[in-house]
């Protein structure tokens, strides 16, 4: 056989692998070849339960594609701490060490524009994730992308447990009144998911003809302990007169959990919680959360890294991940998780 000929075979099938490329089988892809991808995952803070699930995925997901191409696929990740400065920081020198991807967990998603402006200055493309930018700032570069679940759908998938809970089980209305009074425990101020499921959530709710009174809400910043607290100060205050808590995640439902446990008082107050986290299905199964919204860490935490990888060997993402809406936007679905009856 011909040299000219052996040449065009090889080329057509290197061609075809490529074509044949998709988000849950990254493989080898030989025309990139350069000898080194450096790609750096920033996140908010390494602590918060959901986002280290979606963390080890990023990992898992990452030794995958080390292991089937050519290139040594570096992949940095750091904990901002919850700090915008550290991360801005972090942010400076990923952009100094000409990486070729940036996934970015935002500490603050109003910082979105600064970052972006960065990153198209130094052609360092970005996937933001679990937090997302507003859309003008998301606009602002064609580079820019998004991984992550609508917020909206989680409340309103909350709410629909909240109503099917309180429709079969009419003792829950303590003083016979018709009203669901309940406490809100929200995550971090000014958070799109913890803004967006407080409200539908809620709508959710009235939506089915349900009368609600809330007695007090409060920010516990997605965690356990501060939850643990505000719901202990709501419990000397309200006492029974709570009927019901909304919670914007499962940290601080199970803080909820751990106030009424702790209470001098036998509470047994229904708690609706989002993440589907090990310890809330746990709690689940004993009858200690009525429900939750499970916030698929898996696939994000896969999809944030099969996105950064196709942009730092320089391909389009939308070529080989189906479903990016308008070619920015990867929505991950919500589920509702209930207890197994037998």
């Amino acid at each position: 056989m011909g040299k000219n000929v052996v040449a065009i075979l090889l080329i057509l099938l290197m061609v075809m692998n490529i074509g044949c490329l998709k988000a849950d089988e990254v493989m080898q892809q030989d025309s990139y070849v350069e000898n080194e991808i450096k790609i750096g995952i920033l996140i908010y803070r390494f602590d918060d339960q959901f986002i280290s699930s979606v963390k080890a995925t990023i990992i898992e997901q990452a030794e995958e594609i080390n292991a089937m191409n050519p290139q040594e696929i570096i992949v940095d990740i750091v904990d901002g701490k919850n700090q915008q400065d550290i991360q801005d920081d972090q942010i400076d020198h990923f952009i100094q060490e000409d990486y070729d991807a940036l996934a970015i967990n935002l500490v603050d998603r109003s910082n979105a524009a600064n970052v972006i402006d960065k990153a198209k200055q130094a052609d360092i493309p970005i996937v933001f994730f679990n937090r997302e930018p507003v859309e003008v700032d998301m606009a602002r570069w064609e580079k820019t992308y998004y991984v992550g679940a609508k917020a909206e759908d989680s409340g309103i998938i909350q709410g629909e447990i909240a109503v099917s809970y309180w429709m079969d089980n009419p003792q829950v209305d303590k003083n016979g009144d018709g009203i669901m009074q309940y406490v809100m425990l929200e995550g971090q101020p000014g958070h799109q998911d913890a803004l967006l499921r407080t409200k539908y959530a809620i709508n959710a709710v009235v939506e089915q003809g349900i009368e609600v009174e809330e007695l007090v809400r409060d920010t516990a910043n997605w965690q356990r302990s501060e939850a643990k607290d505000k719901m202990a100060t709501w419990l000397d205050f309200f006492g029974d007169d709570i009927e019901f808590i909304f919670s914007n995640n499962d940290a601080m439902a199970l803080g909820a959990i751990d106030a009424m446990k702790a209470s001098e008082v036998a509470y047994n107050i229904p708690v609706v919680g989002v993440d589907a986290i090990e310890s809330a299905i746990e709690a689940l199964e004993t009858g200690e959360i009525i429900g939750t919204v499970n916030n698929d860490n898996a696939e994000q935490g896969k999809m944030v890294m099969n996105m950064a990888y196709y942009l730092a060997i320089n391909e389009d993402p939308n070529d080989y991940i189906p479903d990016i809406v308008n070619g920015t936007y990867l929505w991950i679905p919500y589920e509702k998780v209930l207890p197994n009856i037998d």
